[in-house]
């Protein structure tokens, strides 16, 4: 490889979501057509986004009848520990779990699901298992935090990524029924480097292209396509790792986009 694709392959191995600035941008913009829209003056009833998934605010969580009319067993408190005056006998005597992750804060640098290096938070690992318990006993979940726009509705979006379901497909249900959910630019970004991480883990893929009037097509979960069998490989060493050009350009395509210098160095 020349120098300038050496660069290409060590940008992409230093980054811990696989997406370079440029596709992030893409993505972000998506995200921001569907969601991120004005908040609405009133807020009558916690939102179903998926199924057995609502996000809710905190007049949600405090109206148990409401909870009990749309089926919801499991609440999940996803803001900080000061929300009080929550009729948690009541929810013992009508059976409701309920459950808490304490996120501090929601400025845009907060580590809502993972940290810069990609390390996993421990609010997603708790709104996943509250998550799975719900869909296991046969119940609903409900997200909620102050205003159910931005905590809950971060964490409950990663945990429908994270059961295998497209985020183009959750933020199109999210914007037909609670738009606007995830205003927060740095919960955006996670939420894109998550799709990004998960993708990565797929086996031996990658991300097709398309050029529609000149430009690469915007690429969504479901666009994931298993690579065929492609005879005559030969291993190389790559910046110290043995791999095969195909193998390296794959991972480029998608982590750091196609360029010039990679088209050239991988024959794309």
């Amino acid at each position: 490889l020349d120098s300038a694709a050496q660069v290409v392959v060590v940008a992409a191995m230093s980054n811990p979501f696989g997406i370079s600035n440029p596709e992030l941008g893409r993505r972000l913009d998506f995200v921001r057509s569907l969601v991120a829209k004005k908040h609405p003056v009133d807020d009558p009833e916690p939102s179903l986004i998926a199924e057995g998934l609502f996000i809710g605010n905190k007049h949600h969580a405090a109206d148990v009848g409401q909870l009990c009319r749309l089926g919801i067993t499991v609440v999940l408190n996803c803001a900080p520990s000061g929300i009080r005056a929550l009729p948690l006998d009541d929810y013992e005597a009508k059976g409701i779990r309920y459950a808490v992750t304490n996120v501090k804060r929601d400025d845009t640098s907060y580590p809502l699901l993972h940290d810069r290096a990609g390390v996993r938070s421990a609010h997603l690992d708790v709104a996943k298992e509250v998550f799975d318990a719900a869909r296991r006993a046969g119940g609903r979940a409900m997200f909620f935090c102050v205003a159910g726009q931005n905590r809950s509705a971060t964490l409950a979006v990663a945990a429908l990524l994270l059961c295998d379901q497209p985020l183009p497909k959750v933020l199109h249900s999210c914007a037909a029924r609670r738009p606007f959910v995830l205003e927060n630019e740095g919960f955006q970004r996670q939420v894109v480097e998550l799709e990004a991480l998960l993708l990565a883990q797929q086996p031996r893929g990658r991300f097709p292209q398309a050029n529609v009037q000149g430009e690469k097509r915007l690429m969504c979960s479901g666009d994931y396509i298993a690579d065929q069998p492609t005879p005559n490989k030969k291993p190389r060493t790559v910046c110290g790792l043995e791999t095969t050009v195909e193998e390296v350009g794959r991972l480029l395509i998608g982590s750091v986009g196609r360029t010039v210098e990679a088209e050239q160095a991988f024959g794309f």
